[in-house]
Order: structure tokens, then C-alpha cells, then sequence
């Protein structure tokens, strides 16, 4: 159990660095270095390049692709109310701090401010408020025409949470919360494309969260121990299957549009039974 949950915590490490990577030198360092740990420790020893996921990085791309802010595409904050189980929670609280990282780099201050504030209730209902408490709050507050300063305050909040849950022996949950900020991440892509289109860089990523997802699900399998987490396993399952289908592609075609209308349908499904 001790070294899962080591294991675990070096993942998550690499996935907040990977999500600020393009703010220091050093913090890329240190990401590196985290995700070789991670393969030497237990992905290696299964032949497999284990990737984490990073939804600032997509979103940066998405930025740049030129596709505008899609207000209507996020969680609505009025919705935590509905979450009264401890996978809800969880998995909305990734939702809701994706929400919170696609405002910030769009430079949606007021957003920003609304996610981080949707995050922290939910984080207390989950006894984990450690990271979301008043003074981040307050460097939210004096930081709102600051992007980069919102981006490094959202990854300090995850850092100090992720922290918090390993030491409380609470991986589970932090792996509910990975899959919520990849479901939402990848859903979000989805509708930022107007049409389909090879040479679309949004695209060509959304084809690679096939390998993402592999990567999710076997993350998930480490904390395979409860009920919740086999449903929730299940349901990834499903979507992996759907994005198999990639595999039989040529090597000149990365993915069809069939295919992709495939993965759309199948993530929104997926997006909205988890944010219902």
C-alpha cells in the first residue's frame, strides 16, 4: 500500500508540474525527472510509456488554435449541489478546477474566481480543504488580471490538495478527481472544433487521449478496491473501446470522421452522466 500510494503521488506530481511546465525552467526539470521515476518504479516493468494527462496544456492549445471561450461548455457551479456521494464529489471537483483552468488561460478572471469558489465547497464536503483554503482565496482575488499568476495559484491549490489526500491515505479519491479533469479537459476540446478537419491541431490531440485514457484507466486500477471505483472503470472501459477503433486506421490517417463523431458522442455521454 505504501508504495502505490508513493507511486501515485510521484503520477500527480508529474501531472501539476507538466500543467505549469511553461512557466520555469525548473519546473520542467522536475517534471522530467518525476515521469522517469514513474516508469522506472512500475510502468516500465509492463513495457508502457506512462503519460499524465495535462488539461492546461490542451487548453493552451485550444487557445492558440484560435477557438473563442466556450462559456456554455463548463459545469455550471450551481450544480454542486447535486453531489452528495463521495465519487461525485471527487469527480466534480476535477471537473470544477478544469473549469477553473480553462478560464484562467483564457483570462476569464470573473470565471476563474467563480470555479475556484465552486472547488473549495466541494472540497470541504470531501474533508479535503486543505489547498482551497482563505488565503488562496485572497491570492485569487488580488491576482485576477494576472493569467500567469492564476495559473500558478490553481496548480499550487491542486499541489497542496494532492498532498494532503496522499497523507491521509486517500488516493481513491484523488483518482476520481483525474478522471473528472480528463473527462472534462477532452470534452471541452470536442467543442471547441466547429468542424472536422485533419489539419485541426485540436483534432489531432483529441486522437491522442486514446492513449491518455489507457494510461487513466490503468491509474485507476491501482486504487481498484470499492464498488464506485469498478463502475467508474466501466464506464472508461467503454469509451476505451470506442477509441480501439483508432487502431485499425492506416498509418496515414490518423482518425476518421466516423470515428471522431464516434469519440464525441461517447465523451459527452461519459461528461454528462458524471456531471448530471
Amino acid at each position: 500500500m505504501k508504495n502505490r500510494n508513493t507511486l501515485f503521488g510521484i503520477l500527480v506530481l508529474a501531472f501539476v508540474l507538466c500543467a505549469c511546465s511553461s512557466n520555469t525552467t525548473t519546473k520542467t526539470n522536475i517534471v522530467e525527472e518525476a515521469i522517469l521515476v514513474a516508469d522506472d518504479d512500475h510502468m516500465k516493468k509492463q513495457g508502457t510509456n506512462y503519460r499524465i494527462p495535462t488539461p492546461l496544456d490542451m487548453f493552451v492549445l485550444v487557445k492558440s488554435s484560435g477557438a473563442p471561450f466556450i462559456e456554455e461548455a463548463l459545469n455550471s457551479p450551481l450544480n454542486k449541489i447535486h453531489y452528495n456521494s463521495t465519487v461525485s464529489r471527487s469527480v466534480n471537483f476535477g471537473v470544477y478546477i478544469t473549469d477553473l483552468a480553462y478560464c484562467s488561460v483564457y483570462g476569464n478572471f470573473q470565471g476563474s474566481l467563480i470555479y475556484f469558489n465552486a472547488a473549495k465547497e466541494i472540497s470541504v464536503d470531501l474533508g479535503m480543504y486543505e489547498g482551497y483554503g482563505e488565503e488562496m482565496a485572497k491570492r485569487i482575488n488580488e491576482n485576477l488580471n494576472n493569467i500567469d499568476s492564476l495559473i500558478d495559484i490553481s496548480t499550487d491549490s491542486f499541489y497542496q490538495t494532492t498532498n494532503f489526500l496522499n497523507e491521509q491515505g486517500m488516493s481513491d479519491i484523488m483518482a476520481f478527481i483525474m478522471v473528472g479533469c480528463w473527462i472534462e479537459s477532452t470534452y471541452i476540446a470536442f467543442e471547441a472544433v466547429d468542424e472536422f478537419l485533419l489539419s485541426n491541431p485540436i483534432v489531432e490531440r483529441i486522437a491522442d487521449q486514446q492513449f491518455l485514457l489507457e494510461n487513466l484507466i490503468e491509474l485507476c486500477k491501482l486504487n481498484n478496491e470499492s464498488d464506485a471505483m469498478q463502475e467508474v472503470l466501466e464506464k472508461l472501459l467503454e469509451l476505451q473501446e470506442v477509441f480501439d477503433n483508432l487502431y485499425f486506421n492506416s498509418e496515414d490517417m490518423l482518425i476518421t470522421k466516423t470515428q471522431y463523431v464516434d469519440i464525441a458522442n461517447k465523451v459527452r455521454e461519459l461528461r454528462q452522466n458524471f456531471v448530471r
